[in-house]
């Protein structure tokens, strides 16, 4: 009968982290920002589990079956006064300390040792394997981002600076960049040209499955470049 225990446990962790895998993660943010107060809320949920976060109250709750199950809330505390503490004579250490450190250098060749590190560091087949990662690491980076998906995304901003012109400016940036992307979500940026100001009121809601993690990083790892210019760096 153990071993029946055995395998019931097992298949129990293997399910649980199964579903840990597969099952998507919803992330659910709103943030705001008007006469200088600024508001964020966040909320992540997983199957039956909840867990909010309150920019306001610095308060964190935690649902189950939408059961509140905790409730924490960070209050202020009110800062202790420091103790004068008496300053003490400086107390020069003994000439024996001194000379046993600088002779432990001597005799380990320290500085040498950590200047020939550096050389090795900098010379130009180290480089050459530094750079050799750069291609991969930024092809890792786009299918990582790729893996999150934006369900929806709503961003309205109004914005000023000091000069109009910058203002105009930037206003121009914006509208250029916004045209060119061909985007479902609502975007938009309003320029103010009376004077310094930031307001806005946002809105995302994001799902990530942790599987699909997996296969860009095993991509990655099993790339022959990457396999030769980490090993070359490791050998430098």
């Amino acid at each position: 009968m153990l071993w029946l225990l055995v395998i019931g446990i097992i298949l129990i962790i293997f399910l649980l982290a199964l579903a840990i895998l597969i099952i998507p993660i919803k992330f659910h943010t709103e943030s705001s920002r008007s006469n200088e107060i600024i508001n964020f809320n966040l909320a992540i949920s997983w199957l039956i589990f909840k867990i909010k976060y309150t920019l306001k109250d610095s308060q964190i709750e935690i649902f189950f079956f939408n059961h509140r199950i905790v409730d924490l809330v960070s209050k202020g505390k009110t800062p202790k006064k420091k103790k004068t503490e008496k300053k003490k004579p400086n107390v020069s250490k003994p000439a024996v300390k001194k000379s046993r450190i600088t002779s432990f250098i001597k005799k380990h060749r320290i500085p040498s040792r950590a200047l020939n590190k550096s050389k090795r560091l900098v010379s130009p087949d180290n480089i050459r394997h530094i750079t050799g990662l750069v291609k991969p690491m930024r092809k890792l980076s786009r299918e990582m981002v790729n893996t999150i998906k934006f369900r929806h995304l709503k961003i309205d901003t109004i914005y000023g600076l000091d000069d109009p012109a910058h203002t105009g400016i930037t206003a121009g940036f914006f509208y250029a960049t916004l045209g060119s992307c061909k985007t479902e979500h609502e975007i938009r940026f309003t320029p103010d040209f009376t004077g310094p100001m930031l307001d806005w009121d946002m809105m995302a809601q994001i799902t990530f499955t942790p599987i699909n993690i997996f296969p860009p990083i095993i991509r990655f790892s099993t790339n022959r470049q990457v396999i030769r210019s980490v090993w070359g760096i490791i050998r430098c």
